[in-house]
């Protein structure tokens, strides 16, 4: 008999997920951690004081340079609020940059235009050619280094993404970069990337070693792309403050005077939906199940049912994820089927 787990989203149908007595799952009831776990708990208990420093920092740097910082902005809730914050509340002089991606829709977009009619920010839209994203995204799906979709292929837009900012800052002279990321997606020492990663290494991924490709100069390389005079830090602020996705949607509905809708990004529905078949679960709900743990995200029953019918193999949402799998197979130059069958435990 299928169970859920009364306090997050996740249920018995998942692999290495048991529903006790008192109805809560492995994880919530403190059994099982998740292997990135340890290093967030390690992070949370040091919070206050990075929190702090973050606010010493700020007001340290103000008004030194055209802009206080850089924001990676997607057009979704968290990155909104983080402009939000920044731009209102802080009132810094924010540089938002967001990068256009061969399958966003227009949502995005549609949301940054609220923020800006009452936000005051500057923003920087890049587009980069379907050429570079037909590249990067065919081959991360080819070769599917991690044995999972979408852990082989969101890591490496991320650093294409961050990539973009991090030139935008060096460009700017800005001296901080901020990402809207929250805790659980932040596994980084002190709630920032090691200097050494951003001044000494290329973030070109290692599938791409030994290509001398012209489109590869997209990813972030300090000796390109760096100044002598700037050293450039990025950090995540909303995983250093209290902060609860329900309550910032909130504050933003009621300051910004509408919703700001979910963007989405198809291509990363059909990945998930690919994890299905090749590892039996969606590897985005142990991270919200996470999210819900920590009172980042709340939760209901609807979410629950929601949650259960993508670890489905038939249901509505696969059906419609079938029809967008096939327009990005075509984009790409793909076949989905040929590498599940290669790549199925």
């Amino acid at each position: 008999m299928l169970k859920f787990c009364k306090k997050c989203i996740l249920n018995s149908a998942m692999p290495d997920v048991k529903i006790g007595q008192d109805g809560l799952c492995s994880y919530c009831s403190g059994e099982k951690h998740e292997s990135w776990e340890s290093n967030v708990i390690l992070l949370e208990k040091k919070k206050d004081n990075f929190r702090k420093q973050f606010e010493i920092d700020l007001e340290k740097n103000r008004g030194k340079y055209k802009y206080d910082c850089v924001i990676g902005i997607s057009g979704g809730k968290d990155s909104a609020y983080l402009l939000y914050y920044l731009a209102v509340e802080k009132k810094l002089k924010v540089l938002a940059v967001y990068i256009k991606d061969l399958f966003d829709g227009n949502q995005a977009l549609e949301n940054i235009n609220v923020l800006k009619n009452k936000i005051p920010f500057d923003l920087k839209v890049i587009s980069l050619t379907d050429k570079i994203y037909k590249k990067i995204y065919s081959q991360a799906i080819n070769l599917l280094e991690q044995k999972s979709f979408t852990e082989s292929v969101c890591p490496v837009c991320s650093r294409l993404k961050m990539s973009c900012i991090l030139k935008e800052a060096a460009q700017n002279k800005v001296p901080f970069v901020f990402m809207g990321f929250v805790s659980g997606q932040v596994n980084k020492p002190d709630f920032e990337w090691e200097r050494e990663i951003i001044e000494n290494r290329s973030w070109v991924p290692d599938i791409f070693t030994g290509d001398k490709d012209d489109l590869l100069d997209v990813f972030w390389n300090p000796v390109k792309y760096s100044k002598p005079d700037l050293s450039i830090r990025i950090m995540y602020p909303l995983a250093i403050l209290d902060y609860n996705s329900r309550d910032a949607a909130i504050k933003l509905f009621s300051f910004l005077g509408k919703k700001i809708k979910s963007p989405g990004c198809s291509l990363f529905s059909v990945l998930n939906d690919l994890d299905l078949d090749l590892i039996g679960y969606n590897t985005f709900l142990r991270k919200k199940a996470y999210w819900i743990r920590k009172g980042i995200l709340k939760t209901n029953n609807i979410q629950r049912l929601v949650c259960f019918l993508s670890t489905l193999k038939f249901n509505p949402f696969r059906l419609y994820r079938k029809i967008l799998s096939k327009g990005i197979e075509k984009k790409l130059n793909i076949d989905f089927t040929a590498i599940l069958l290669k790549n199925k435990r």
